[in-house]
Formats: C-alpha cells, structure tokens, sequence
C-alpha cells in the first residue's frame, strides 16, 4: 500500500459486525473466482454497532474494468446460470431452517446446516460483489460513452436504464397492502417473506401480530413497467436490442441479492443463536462474532466477554491482498480509523455532485440520517431532503417521505437509484461526500437534471 497515494472510498451504516465480515471478506480471495481482479487491501472499523469500511478508489475502478472486459459481448450467461443455481440453494436451505425445529437437533448437525448455508450466500457474495465497485460512480464512463455513442438523450439514457422489473420492496409493500385487506393470509405471507423481519442489525421471528402491525398503513404501489417506452426509444434509432440491457441486469441483480442476503441472513443467524443460547449466552450477541468464531459457537466455548468488549471497545479488521485478516482492537483500532479518515475525498465545499438515479428539481431542508434511530430521522418531514451515505430497505418508508434523496454511496444500479425511479422522487447518488458537507437544518436545491447540489443556507 502507497500511503501518499492512497484514496480512500467510504462505506458505512449502524450494522451488525458479523452480517458485514461475509461480504467484506468476498472483496478479497472469493472474488477472483469469477474475477482476475480483487478490492486490494482494505479495512472495517466497527463499534457499538455502527460500521464504516475503506476501500481503495483505484482498486474499486480496477474491478469495474474487469467486469466490463468481461462482459464485453453481453453478460456472462455462465454467471446467469450460477445465479440461478445459487437464488434456489439459498431459498430452500433457508426456508428449510425456518421450518426446522433446531432444539431437536444435535451441535454437529448445527454446525454442518450452518457451513450449508454459510458457504452459498459467500458464492453469492464472491459472484456479486463487483457490483459494488461501481457505487463512486465507476459506471458512468460506460454508460455515457453508450449513450453518446447513439445519440441519446439524457430523459432516454434514464428511461433504457430501467430495470423492466419491479423491486421486491415493490413486491413487499403490495403484500402487506394485500394482508391487510384480508386477501392473503398469515400463512402465505410467511411463507413468502418469513425472513423480512431481519436484515444487517436486527434478527425477528414473524408472527401474525407483527405482520398486521407492520401492514397496518399500507398502501398499493402500482409498478409501471417502462419496456414500452424503451420499444419506443429503440425504434426511433433503430435498434434491436437495448445497449443499456447490461445495467438493468446489473440493478436487478443488486436488488435481488440484498434479499438473498436477507434470506440467507436468516438462516445463519438463527443457527447461531441457537448455538448462543445452548451455551446460555445472550442470542444478541450473534451480531458481535468474528467468521472464525462461528464453529465454537456450536462445538467450542465462546468467550462472552470477548465478545461483549469488542462491541464497546471497536475492532479494526484489515484485509490484505493475499485474504491474510489482521485485528486490531480498542484504542489503537480508534487511532487508525481516525489516520484512515485523512484519505477520504476533499469536503471543503459548497456545492456537491453526483450521479443522476432519477431526474428532477427539489428546493429543501436537509436531514442527514446515519441511521434510522437517530434523531434526524425522526425530525425528517414530508418534503425534507434525505441525506444518507445508503439506503437499505428498512429507509423505504423515510424515503417515500422524502422531497429528494442524496446520498455519498451508490451506482446507478444501488437500492436508492432503483426506489427513487419507482417513486418518482428526484435523486443523486455516489456523491462520496454530501452526509459530511451537509448538515442538519441546511436549505439545498437538489437539481438532479444536472446532478448538482448547492447550498442555499447555512442552519
């Protein structure tokens, strides 16, 4: 690592350490399975629940460059097919632990569901995790190079970037909407979704009064197909397929792995804490484990303070090249955060860009949500302008209330480009810098024709 070169990329948000480690760890080794390039060295800082990782700009392009050397004559359909393979294991082993009756199972067979399952979300992760290469804006060098190539415009570049799909959010929202009006049932909603109640942090078993409250202000969401807009665009330059076709596959395999994640999630955690509570350890702490802490939660002795000072005195994780992990912990992991920190973007500032996710102009008061418990969620009001370094699906409701949506993380193909498309609401993603330029109270427009953000007034 060349110090005096080094920039820094930013990803964070208030997560459980163990939900975090399985991806941060497919940045390094598992990724040149279907790659010839990995995320280099890089670092994880975690305390009291919150996590922010660094990843190295240059080595995050290099992956971008890969993947599209790669797809040069269309997306791998060798990739397709693993995908598929890969979406069905994880449904059913997952499923299969939800139905299971684990207290009447020994700790080896434990153990041997748990590396089942362990084992498929990594692939799942090793296979998908280029995508994240794209969120500081990687992506937008092809996509304009495309879109100049042919002449479009930007409302056409927009609308052939479409995913012709609904996102499962879409999916989740009208499944509550249906409950609620009595035109599913308890039964099929679980069956469908038994794993929503848990995502990076928390970990909910359904039951039908948590449905029905959850449900209980739902409304239908009509999703609008855009293939007869894209039809009508292709005929106009007279095009037989869409050049843009790899980006709509790139967004919905992003949406579709965060609920492969969610789903595979479900499945180990509710393995571990299984594991924890045999041991008469508190269930909770399944979110402070380290990955090689995993078999002695179900065939060893873990040790509860370890794991309890870990959370309250932070561990820095640094991966090297070579997929060798290095620990540090307390203090010194708070000083090298903080030494980290210096090799993130300028935010000296007054006026931010970013990456076009939906078209569209917002004059607004800022609030910066780092997390949904904090304070500024709470204030956000019909209008606000969300600011936030990524949304997650647990952000949908923040952001249907939203005027406008910022956020420092994200390609074209990230939840918040997709979410915002679907809701209409004006957004600029990848701004690497808006949740530390921008403060709570500020007055922004939000020009997300031009990708632009300009500050108004000062709180």
């Amino acid at each position: 690592m060349r110090e005096k070169n080094l920039k820094l990329y930013r990803q964070e948000g208030r997560l459980g350490l163990y939900q975090t480690v399985v991806p941060f760890l497919a940045t390094l080794k598992p990724i040149l399975r279907y790659l010839p390039k990995s995320y280099g060295e890089l670092w994880l800082y975690y305390k009291e629940g919150y996590m922010v990782i660094f990843l190295q700009l240059d080595k995050m392009e290099e992956v971008s460059r890969a993947f599209f050397k790669k797809s040069k004559n269309g997306f791998p359909k060798d990739w397709i097919s693993k995908w598929k393979v890969l979406h069905k294991d994880i449904e059913s082993l997952s499923k299969d632990i939800w139905k299971a009756d684990l207290t009447k199972l020994t700790n080896q067979e434990l153990w041997a569901k748990y590396q089942e399952i362990y084992n498929r979300g990594m692939d799942m992760w090793a296979l998908s995790i280029f995508i994240d290469a794209f969120d500081p804006g990687h992506d937008q060098h092809m996509i304009n190079k495309i879109s100049h190539k042919h002449g479009f415009k930007e409302e056409e570049k927009q609308i052939l970037l479409s995913p012709l799909n609904q996102s499962y959010i879409t999916e989740l929202d009208n499944a509550y909407y249906k409950f609620n009006n009595n035109e599913i049932s308890t039964e099929d909603f679980l069956n469908r979704f038994y794993w929503v109640g848990t995502d990076y942090r928390i970990f909910t078993v359904l039951d039908e009064k948590w449905i029905r409250e959850k449900s209980k202000y739902a409304e239908i969401n009509i999703f609008e197909s855009p293939l007869e807009e894209q039809k009508k665009i292709l005929k106009k330059y007279n095009l037989d397929s869409n050049p843009f076709e790899i980006f709509q596959i790139l967004a919905e395999w992003r949406d579709e792995r965060k609920r492969l994640n969610y789903i595979a999630i479900y499945g180990c955690v509710k393995l571990i804490r299984e594991g924890l509570k045999r041991q008469n350890i508190d269930e909770s702490n399944a979110n402070f484990l380290l990955n090689e802490e995993i078999k002695d939660v179900f065939l060893g002795k873990i040790n509860t303070k370890t794991i309890i000072n870990r959370d309250k005195e932070g561990i820095l994780l640094n991966g090297k090249v070579d997929g060798e992990m290095l620990y540090i912990t307390g203090t010194e992991a708070e000083e090298k955060f903080n030494y980290l920190k210096q090799f993130l973007p300028n935010t000296d500032v007054s006026e931010i860009k970013g990456t076009i996710a939906c078209k569209g102009n917002k004059k607004g008061i800022v609030r910066v949500v780092r997390h949904l418990s904090s304070i500024a969620a709470d204030n956000l009001k019909d209008g606000d302008i969300l600011v936030t370094s990524m949304t997650r699906p647990e952000f949908v409701p923040l952001m249907k209330k939203a005027g406008a949506i910022i956020t420092d993380e994200g390609g074209i193909s990230s939840h918040a480009a997709i979410v915002a498309r679907e809701l209409n609401i004006p957004c600029i993603i990848g701004t690497k810098i808006a949740t530390d330029v921008l403060k709570d109270g500020m007055e922004v427009k939000v020009d997300a024709n031009k990708g632009i953000i300009k500050i108004l007034k000062n709180k």
